[in-house]
Formats: C-alpha cells, structure tokens, sequence
C-alpha cells in the first residue's frame, strides 16, 4: 500500500490488516479442527463432531462473511482520479 493511496483513502490500511487476520484466523481453526477442511463431510463425520468444531465452524462461516464485506468495500473505494465511485454491489 503506497503513502499516496494510504493519504487518500487512510481506512484501507485497516481493511487490509482485517482481511489478511481473518484469512490467518479461519486457516488456524481449520488447522486445528481438520474435518472442517472438507466442506462436504459425511454424516456420521458431522455428528461425531466435538462442541469446539461446531464452534469453529461457526466462526469460519462469520469469518467467510466478513471476508467477502471487507473485500467489497475495499474495491468500492475509490483510489484514484480515474477510479468510479460505486453505488451498488
């Protein structure tokens, strides 16, 4: 991120700091709770979860959310003369 774009538009330092804790942050509870790697689980799998996996998973949704938010709105920023300004997602 350049001094240029950081003075014009100063809240991307912080998206970016957020989207990359987020993404560290859904990789260790993955790392830590392996069967939510795979998406499509077998039942029987999904029912010997333990209370702290179900917990994970739940953050991870959250965490998939607010990656898609944050990614939003850093393109809607605008970054430059030539950049337009977006109204709608």
């Amino acid at each position: 991120m350049s001094p240029d774009l950081l003075a014009e538009s100063p809240e991307l330092a912080s998206v970016e700091l957020l989207l990359h804790a987020v993404r560290i942050a859904r990789a260790a509870l993955v790392a830590a709770n392996p069967e939510l790697q795979d998406g499509d689980a077998p039942a029987a799998l999904l029912e010997s979860r333990s209370a702290q996996a179900y917990c994970a998973d739940a953050i991870i949704t959250h965490l998939d959310a607010l990656d898609t938010t944050l990614g939003r709105y850093r393109d809607l920023v605008p970054t430059g003369p030539a950049s337009p300004i977006a109204t709608t997602f």
